[in-house]
């Protein structure tokens, strides 16, 4: 199956939609999506999660927090229009928990979007969620060491949790069509790193899996600087 590119969306931005956005907007989806009264948490200021911030403001969100690290991504999800961010390196876990409830009347998020992909943000999620809420994972976990959650916190917390990784090609169809029609709204240039030629292809993996760049561009047209 193949999807088009819309002329008017940089190639770049398209190839970074391939998993991040087209995750974002299949979790959503199975979610139950986003209504106008909910306040959505999202977990993590790496690609996953700013491109899900603008999914839910642009899904009509009342507010999305940003909980994530570093500052520079942070100040990016304040200027796409977060109603406020958190910083995982200046605040304690108990420090995030009171500061949800703070905006909630003390209830809790309605929606928390776990885009981390760490232990400790999965186990924190549960604190944020308020009862009876709803629980996405799209970050995950597959090494380190395992979350810390009780069955309690489903069945007691009546909560609705789902997770998901990718999608198939109606969400990447969606996700481009997104990425195109809201370029002017979120410069998701922003998001994107150097542009490396392929013979240094390992050194921009290097960059991405070590948090450096959030998406850096493997050109092979790129020539190799002697």
């Amino acid at each position: 199956k193949v999807v088009k590119v819309p002329s008017g969306l940089d190639p770049a931005i398209a190839a970074s939609t391939t998993c991040s956005l087209r995750t974002a907007i299949h979790g959503f989806e199975k979610i139950g999506g986003v209504s106008t009264i909910d306040t959505v948490v999202i977990q993590g200021a790496g690609a996953v999660g700013l491109f899900a911030l603008a999914y839910a403001l642009r899904s009509g969100a009342s507010r999305v927090i940003t909980i994530g690290a570093p500052k520079e991504r942070l100040e990016l999800a304040m200027r796409w229009g977060a109603y406020s961010v958190l910083d995982i390196e200046a605040t304690t876990h108990e420090e995030r928990v009171q500061a949800i409830r703070d905006v909630t009347d003390g209830r809790g998020a309605d929606l928390v979007v776990e885009c981390a992909g760490n232990s400790a943000a999965l186990t924190e999620g549960f604190s944020l969620v308020r009862r009876g809420g709803r629980y996405l994972v799209l970050g995950g976990q597959s090494t380190g060491e395992p979350a810390k959650i009780m069955g309690a916190q489903f069945n007691i917390g009546q909560l609705h949790v789902a997770g998901t990784v990718s999608a198939d090609i109606s969400h990447y169809y969606r996700a481009l069509n997104f990425a195109d029609q809201n370029q002017e709204i979120y410069p998701f240039a922003a998001l994107l790193g150097n542009r490396y030629p392929l013979a240094r292809a390992s050194e921009a993996l290097k960059s991405i899996s070590s948090g450096h760049e959030l998406r850096p561009i493997i050109d092979p047209h790129l020539k190799v600087k002697l």
